[in-house]
């Protein structure tokens, strides 16, 4: 018996990927061989993102505190991150403006923290 999967399909025009808080400081914390794994796949993520043409949300969380997006990832195009300071980046309005701006319905959704802020925000 096989399932309908129809909803997981992205549609080009509804879909952006959200990269949810990887900054200087929060890195700093991880294992090297970790850090690098979990870089390596974001960059080919906006790297192929950037290919479609697909938009592409960055958040920061408290840039005074932990710093900004790796300067790895802006390299590649992250864009312009929102900052903010609420765990879940749908507490921010100017994240809810851009995902509105853009007819954003769907997200593909990677960072750091995952059990804070990437949880909080696909909840």
């Amino acid at each position: 018996m096989s399932q309908d999967l129809s909803r997981f399909i992205l549609e080009r025009e509804h879909a952006a990927l959200v990269v949810v808080d990887i900054q200087e400081r929060l890195v700093a914390a991880m294992p090297p061989e970790v850090l690098e794994s979990t870089v390596s796949t974001v960059e080919l993520l906006l790297k192929a993102w950037k290919e479609l043409d697909l938009p592409v949300i960055t958040t920061e969380q408290y840039t005074r505190g932990l710093g900004m997006t790796l300067d790895r990832l802006q390299e590649v195009g992250s864009g312009d991150a929102i900052e903010k300071m609420s765990f879940s980046c749908c507490g921010e309005d100017p994240f809810n403006e851009r995902l509105e701006k853009l007819g954003v319905r769907q997200v593909v959704l990677v960072g750091m923290e995952t059990h804070v802020c990437v949880y909080q925000t696909a909840l």
